[in-house]
């Protein structure tokens, strides 16, 4: 008798706390999100930027670091929740925080579709099967907890692939998913600083304990590994993409010994299978591990077959562009399939639709390097 008083007890007590949630359309909400997600990718807007873009300015606040990062903290908690701040305003003509961030963001959207490059027709995402394969070496690496390399030569798309991954995983499972991307750099290369910022993607998704500390330059390289370690058990079946990671290769045992000493560390998270990692590079982290017999990392590195582009690709790039033509074809593939890739071959189409207004064979010409 006394269970079903109290199962009774917590149905009523769920049914106020439902009643007291305000309506929300849900699928306007997402819906909403979503655009301002693909529009961030195609445009490499982080969310820092869109809320320096996007801040009101109506309500007379200063433009400041502080309020900035506020308004950035906003923005990010109504895109991993439709239902947060939508109670009322504290005076009865001020709309809910929810309907101001997302009157901002539609006003922004706005915006960018009238901006020059989209009335060039830029497309935001084009499946080649480079980019699809890409994508799936980086699942691949997320479901099965490993250290991956995914070799591909510059310019074939790596980068807009694991943005896209990262894209489609937070409409699918919200903003907070697990599948963070950090770009090794010259600047980077140390192993606290790397770790500084994984911890810093990983305490950004907010799923992190109460009692872990915001990772900060201050934390010492042992007490970074365990602020990792401990958040990324917030977020099992997580994944790091690491673009770039041919740097990484090339240090490892040459001008910077904490190449290695990166590697290792890296190995060691897939050891105890707190996340995934997928390299992305031009193959240069496990040829240099072999070369230098370095069994620990290349016992535990999958390094997958190169991927390479197809004439069907660029078919399908010329598509998404409006191009088409047997000459233009022709520029294309030698175009495309030469040093540079799909980077070459866009640059030489923005430049067209820049000074010409248009893309075709004689526009092409004009850049020689093919």
């Amino acid at each position: 008798m006394t269970s079903q008083t109290i199962d009774l007890s917590s149905d009523i007590e769920n049914q106020i706390l439902e009643s007291d949630k305000p309506n929300v359309d849900i699928t306007r909400w997402e819906t909403l999100k979503n655009r301002a997600l693909d529009r961030m990718a195609l445009r490499g807007v982080s969310l820092l930027q869109l809320a320096i873009e996007t801040m009101p300015q109506d309500d007379g606040m200063r433009r400041n670091n502080n309020t900035v990062e506020t308004w950035a903290a906003c923005i990010e908690g109504w895109m991993k929740d439709g239902h947060k701040f939508r109670e009322p305003g504290r005076y009865f003509n001020q709309q809910p925080l929810a309907e101001k961030i997302e009157a901002q963001i539609e006003e922004w959207l706005d915006t960018q579709d009238n901006e020059q490059n989209n009335k060039f027709g830029e497309p935001c995402f084009v499946a080649t099967s480079v980019a699809t394969n890409i994508i799936e070496k980086i699942h691949k690496a997320r479901v099965m907890q490993d250290l991956i390399e995914i070799p591909s030569p510059p310019g074939h798309g790596k980068s807009s692939a694991s943005v896209q991954y990262q894209l489609q995983c937070r409409k699918s499972e919200g903003f907070d998913a697990p599948v963070w991307i950090i770009t090794l750099r010259e600047t980077n290369l140390t192993l606290k600083i790397l770790l500084l910022e994984m911890a810093r993607a990983i305490y950004a998704s907010g799923k992190s304990s109460d009692h872990v500390i915001e990772p900060d330059e201050r934390m010492e390289v042992d007490m970074l590994e365990k602020s990792i370690e401990r958040m990324a058990t917030y977020h099992r079946g997580g994944v790091f993409i690491f673009d770039e990671a041919n740097h990484l290769g090339r240090f490892i045992g040459i001008t910077r010994s904490s190449g290695g000493t990166i590697a290792n560390t890296l190995r060691t998270f897939i050891d105890r299978k707190l996340f995934g990692i997928a390299l992305l590079s031009n193959g240069e982290m496990f040829q240099r591990a072999r070369e230098l017999k370095s069994i620990q990392i290349t016992s535990r590195i999958t390094c997958e077959r190169p991927i390479k582009l197809t004439e069907n690709d660029i078919l399908l790039i010329m598509q998404s562009w409006g191009v088409s033509g047997k000459k233009e074809l022709d520029w294309c593939v030698k175009m495309g399939m030469g040093e540079g890739g799909l980077r070459t071959l866009v640059k030489a189409f923005r430049n067209s639709l820049y000074d010409f207004g248009k893309i075709n064979h004689d526009s092409l010409m004009f850049y020689k390097k093919a």
